[in-house]
């Protein structure tokens, strides 16, 4: 069956690509068109709408418009919900900033920075034609609880970075001072 197929394309890509000189031969030497050019043209006519006629054709043409029409439609949504995406981190992390940097500012406590980040984080994505569904408010959380931990960790060490630093620092100080480098032992009770 494969065979016989490629063997029926290979004919029809022969015939298209050569009717047009076999057409252009027979009415140059004549100027105008002939009856064998027109035989011709009825001739390639009639077998390229007997080859698109066949259930096997019609079947590969279906085929290929459903396919088609399938990868299209997956591009453009594809693109719609990777775009989606992309705006949602981004705007969860505007969202987590502007709690942090509005919670540092204010002398009284932000009661639920959660909450505020939440509702920031719907306006903003309203803002933008998107609608927070319950799945992203659900990783909204996850993510503001990550970001949360990640300023903690990071605060957390640059206080053991400065602190060894300071400590490194005291102990290549302190032989070089020339009063400290030798003290008088302390007297024991």
């Amino acid at each position: 069956m494969k065979q016989k197929l490629k063997l029926l394309a290979v004919a029809t890509v022969a015939m298209v690509l050569s009717a047009p000189t076999v057409v252009l031969a027979a009415t140059s030497s004549t100027g105008e068109p002939t009856e064998v050019s027109a035989s011709i043209l009825s001739a390639i006519g009639t077998a390229l709408l007997g080859l698109l006629s066949s259930p096997d054709a019609l079947g590969i043409i279906f085929s290929g418009l459903v396919l088609g029409a399938g990868w299209l439609a997956r591009r453009v949504w594809k693109d719609k919900a990777e775009a989606r995406l992309r705006a949602f981190a981004q705007y969860v992390e505007y969202a987590y900033f502007a709690v942090e940097s509005f919670a540092s500012k204010t002398a009284t406590t932000v009661d639920d920075k959660l909450a505020l980040g939440l509702k920031l984080l719907g306006e903003q994505m309203a803002r933008h034609g998107y609608k927070l569904t319950a799945q992203e408010s659900e990783d909204a959380k996850l993510r503001f609880e990550a970001l949360h931990g990640a300023g903690k960790a990071a605060a957390k060490q640059a206080v053991q970075t400065a602190a060894q630093l300071a400590a490194k620092g005291i102990a290549t100080a302190l032989p070089t001072v020339p009063g400290l480098a030798t003290l008088p032992p302390t007297p024991r009770a």
